[in-house]
């Protein structure tokens, strides 16, 4: 059975969420009134078949996974996911400075810390004593902007391309995976 690589991710994590339902309880509680043999080996049956149910889950989840990263590879999916990665990352810095203030006009800098300066006594203790001012000039903000565009147009094509990958490449299942994954209601 051949399935692409988005039902192949659709299979691992219900794997996973198979997985997490299985109960490994290896004591038992027994009372006066019970078969102490009987309740042992009740559980440790359970115990026993979830072992088994595991072995094959995780066969089958590395299964799939090592066919989905071969595949991956042949097709330079994991080069396209690490530039989304990069392009993900320049839109969250270049982002927050694309939307900073410019810096302060020299002129008006000068005038402010001139007014600081020659303030009375008794006023200069309640007020400023520092004036702030981005490092930014328009230009740098514009430029980041541009950044931001740019990354965000490359992302999207990335985006695209790995989704039309993630559909139309196929992988097979082993007929062992699919009676496994049938047994488990999850195919």
């Amino acid at each position: 059975m051949k399935i692409n690589l988005r039902k192949a991710n659709a299979i691992q994590l219900a794997i996973n969420e198979a997985l997490k339902g299985l109960s490994f309880e290896s004591t038992v509680s027994v009372n006066e009134f019970q078969n102490p043999q009987s309740m042992i080996n009740a559980v440790s049956e359970r115990f026993n078949a979830n072992i088994l149910r595991r072995e094959k889950l995780i066969d089958v989840l590395y299964s799939i996974r090592k066919a989905v990263a071969a595949a991956n590879n042949s097709l330079g999916i994991n080069d396209r996911l690490a530039d989304v990665a990069r392009y993900d990352k320049d839109l969250t810095f270049y982002a927050a400075h694309a939307k900073a203030s410019t810096r302060v006009h020299p002129g008006e800098m000068i005038g402010k810390l001139e007014k600081i300066k020659n303030q009375p006594a008794d006023r200069a203790y309640y007020s400023d004593k520092d004036v702030m001012s981005s490092v930014f000039t328009e230009e740098n903000i514009e430029a980041f902007r541009k950044v931001v565009i740019y990354a965000k147009k490359q992302k999207q094509a990335l985006q695209d391309e790995l989704l039309e990958l993630n559909i139309s490449t196929k992988i097979t299942l082993t007929d062992e995976d699919i009676k496994v994954l049938t047994d488990e209601s999850i195919l």
